[in-house]
């Protein structure tokens, strides 16, 4: 299960690992034959004339008159959260923790909120054809923009789509986690946020995974292209304030000077045994800053403020089982060029001097975590990450360090951050946690400033 970061949702089966529905098919029932799978209605443990090429679809059901079985799942989760410094947001941001040169109004300590934005819902399909199972999976949750504005009355919050993908075999098309991604190390936080140093993201891809022997496969994907880059105001950057509130996905809007020529792409091999799971991977991408002006010189059309530059990211991440159901889960990323691709770093993958010079900037990070089970129901994660982005700042101009009303140039240095955690699941498909987060973000400016939170969250999956 992902049980973790923005994914807290434990299996079924309560076994804190890897969120059994973003977990692939099993490779070895994909290409069996019809005539050994003992093909069956799973609900009515009836023969049927149509029948799924993958019977063992927990939570399905035959919808009539065809070979297509669906599961409805999800689950709705209530999260209170309590901060003793200031409010990193519905969830935190580590690379937009508000620091004192952000502004008076973030310099207050203590609050309290409580939402149930994180609840979700899925729907999943399994149809047998020629070519293998036939897989489509849609969830959604109610992050979207505009969640906090209507707290006097319903505290309505948007609708999300998270996933929304197709997979026949081996081939996947649609958005879903990028392949950069080591969900089996993802670390189980009650914060939505998850470790900082974590590669999270979601994106559309078109993606081939081949088995090469027992429990290694490689993978290949091509996926969507967002450039972000900082540079001198009036370029225009990235902003990287917070002026207003608390953070949003809104402080890390892209520059309309970006322009995207090609896709990213990436690669990973992945092993998995009794001891766990190891992986690698690779992101390859290419940053334009164009601004679409060109020279009113008579005679010339030399376009202006026009740059490109290569940028690529690669990291490692597994997950180690110890004693009984305990494990490491852990990760370590560096990169020029491909902050994006980094928990809640995006906007610091290049530096743009807004003339003819765009520079990868260097940014690498990691996390540690441990998760040790007190009981077969009771269990607990601890453990920490961090961030360290080295700016060129001869690149993308003077550091702010007071409070301005546009868009100051003063991106994230370091970020760090821990959680600490208790989970009991004291009967099927509930968890009940708390939890307590501490970490601090410093800015290239030197500004600081730091986050701690009390959370006490309840899940139901259905």
């Amino acid at each position: 299960m992902i049980v973790s970061s923005a994914v807290w949702a434990a299996d079924k089966a309560s076994l804190g690992g890897q969120d059994w529905r973003d977990v692939l098919p099993p490779t070895a029932q994909n290409d069996a034959p019809a005539t050994l799978m003992g093909l069956f209605d799973p609900i009515t443990k009836k023969a049927v004339n149509n029948p799924i090429a993958n019977p063992a679809f927990p939570g399905s059901f035959l919808i009539p008159g065809t070979n297509t079985y669906l599961r409805i799942g999800g689950y709705t989760k209530l999260d209170l959260l309590v901060d003793t410094a200031r409010n990193p947001g519905d969830f935190i941001i580590w690379g937009a923790i508000p620091t004192k040169a952000d502004g008076v109004i973030n310099n207050r300590t203590g609050d309290v909120r409580l939402h149930g934005r994180q609840s979700r819902f899925d729907i999943e399909t399994r149809t047998a054809t020629d070519w293998g199972d036939l897989k489509t999976y849609i969830e959604g949750d109610f992050f979207g923009a505009g969640g906090a504005a209507t707290d006097r009355v319903t505290n309505a919050t948007t609708f999300a789509v998270r996933h929304a993908y197709g997979e026949l075999g081996h081939f996947l098309a649609g958005q879903t986690w990028s392949l950069a991604m080591d969900l089996d190390s993802a670390p189980e936080t009650l914060d939505f946020g998850g470790p900082a140093g974590f590669v999270f993201i979601r994106q559309a891809s078109i993606r081939w995974t081949q088995p090469v022997a027992s429990g290694l496969t490689v993978a290949a994907s091509v996926e969507n292209p967002e450039g972000d880059f900082l540079g001198k105001a009036g370029n225009n950057a990235i902003p990287d304030s917070d002026v207003g509130g608390a953070p949003a996905f809104a402080n890390r809007n892209l520059s309309p000077n970006v322009i995207n020529r090609l896709p990213d792409f990436v690669q990973r091999v992945s092993y998995r045994q009794s001891f766990g799971e190891v992986s690698a991977y690779a992101v390859e991408r290419q940053g334009t800053a164009d601004t679409g002006t060109f020279s009113t010189t008579p005679g010339l059309t030399k376009q202006l403020a026009n740059a490109s530059a290569f940028g690529w990211q690669a990291g490692f991440a597994g997950v180690l089982n110890t004693i009984g159901k305990d494990n490491f889960r852990f990760e370590f990323n560096y990169g020029q060029g491909g902050a994006r691709y980094i928990n809640n770093f995006g906007g610091q993958s290049w530096a743009w001097d807004g003339a003819g010079i765009l520079e990868p900037q260097t940014v690498y990070g990691g996390y540690l975590y441990y998760q040790h089970w007190w009981t077969n129901m009771l269990r607990t994660n601890i453990g920490a990450g961090a961030v360290h982005a080295i700016n060129d700042v001869n690149l993308i101009g003077p550091i702010v360090t007071a409070l301005q009303s546009a868009t100051p140039q003063n991106p994230t240095r370091d970020a760090v951050g821990g959680h600490v955690n208790l989970i009991w699941s004291p009967v099927s498909n509930t968890n009940i946690g708390i939890e307590y987060a501490n970490g601090y973000r410093i800015e290239e400016s030197g500004a600081k400033g730091r986050i701690s939170r009390f959370q006490f969250s309840v899940q139901y999956l259905f």
